[in-house]
This record gives C-alpha cells, sequence and structure tokens, in this order.
C-alpha cells in the first residue's frame, strides 16, 4: 500500500484559502499543482474574500505633517509593478494606499489628500481619487467623504470590500475620533461611531 495521499483540488484550495499570504507563497514551491492552484486569478480573489475572525483597529497618533505614501495588497502572491501617473493637483498632505478590489478583480490605488484650514481646524471634507489599474488614469470619485481629518498611514482595516480608517472631526471645541468606511464595489462612504470613552480626543 503506498504512502502518498491524493487530496482532490477543491479540497486544496480550502485549505489554502485559510492560510495567510506567507504560507501561501511557501506551499507554491511545493509542486507545480499547487503552485498553478496558488496563482490561479479566481483562488487569489478567494483568498481576498476571506474572513479573519481576529480583527484589530489601532487609535493612530496623528502625527503633524507626516503622511508617507503606503502600499499593503498581495504583493508576495501577484508580481505587479507600475508607475503611476503625476496628479496635477498634488497636495502636500496627501497619502496613498494600494488595495485589491476583489469584485471586480482589479488592483486599485486610492490617493486622500486631506485639506487643512487652520481657522476651521480642518472643516474640509477630504479629496478622494481612485486609480484602477484597468483604466490606467486617475479620477475623482463622484462620492464625498464626510468633513474629516483622516491619518496618513495604512487603513485600518480593509474586510470584504472595505476600506477602514480611523479619523477625526472638530465638533463644538473638540475633537472626535469615528471610523470612515470606503466601499470598493459602489464607492461609497460610511460612517462608524465609536463608543464615547474611545471617540473623546482629550
Amino acid at each position: 500500500m503506498s504512502g502518498n495521499v491524493f487530496f482532490p483540488d477543491e479540497i486544496l484550495v480550502e485549505i489554502f484559502r485559510r492560510l495567510p499570504s506567507k504560507s501561501i507563497v511557501r506551499c507554491s514551491a511545493v509542486c507545480k499543482l499547487w503552485r498553478s492552484l496558488v496563482t490561479n486569478e479566481s483562488f487569489i480573489s478567494l483568498h481576498h474574500r476571506r474572513r479573519d475572525p481576529f480583527l484589530t483597529l489601532r487609535l493612530p497618533s496623528f502625527p503633524d505633517h507626516e503622511f508617507p505614501v503606503v502600499a499593503f495588497c498581495n504583493a508576495c502572491i501577484t508580481e505587479i509593478s507600475f508607475a503611476l501617473p503625476t496628479v496635477n493637483n498634488a497636495c502636500p498632505l496627501s497619502f496613498a494606499i494600494q488595495v485589491f478590489d476583489d469584485i471586480n478583480c482589479d488592483y486599485k490605488v486610492i490617493r486622500i489628500s486631506c485639506i487643512v484650514d487652520d481657522e476651521s481646524f480642518g472643516l474640509s471634507a477630504p479629496l478622494f481619487e481612485l486609480y484602477p489599474l484597468a483604466t490606467g488614469s486617475w479620477r475623482i470619485l463622484d462620492s464625498i467623504a464626510p468633513v474629516c481629518y483622516v491619518a496618513g498611514d495604512a487603513p485600518d482595516g480593509f474586510e470584504d470590500g472595505l476600506v477602514h480608517w480611523v479619523a477625526k472631526r472638530y465638533v463644538t471645541g473638540a475633537w472626535y475620533y469615528f471610523v470612515l468606511s470606503f466601499r470598493l464595489e459602489d464607492e461609497m462612504f460610511g460612517e462608524v461611531m465609536l463608543p464615547e470613552s474611545l471617540a473623546h480626543v482629550s
């Protein structure tokens, strides 16, 4: 009797889709069959839609005038590299993030420019621009974000086609935190209020 164990492709896919990206990269080096399974577009899309039961939410420190360009994605699985065209309305208080839209199977860059007015404590809606790899050009989003200040670092969560940031707004003499969400499917913004103990900034 042979010691080899055979698993159907469907079982392997179900196992692989639950693994973190680093483990998938290791699995792709085991054999040609496994590599073909984990590099398939439908598997990549399936892996991005998986739900992690352990999600965390960070409250950033909102450093003054530090807005780096941050990229995160499944770069360890996919080798895609391209130069973004320049943006005419460059703003020093801006940053960009990279996400994978699994509904449309497309990589997208979201550029956020925070318009800060010292007299009104930043009471302007941030400008959101989108660069889908499929179209190869920037466009300003039709939906308008709520008036707020978004920290210039990686999103605080990306789950099920929704990008989340911890944002803050100035209301009647005080700053308040809330969660700003952006749904890739219909490009709409949403807000999630935090408990009072977390929302108020002293």
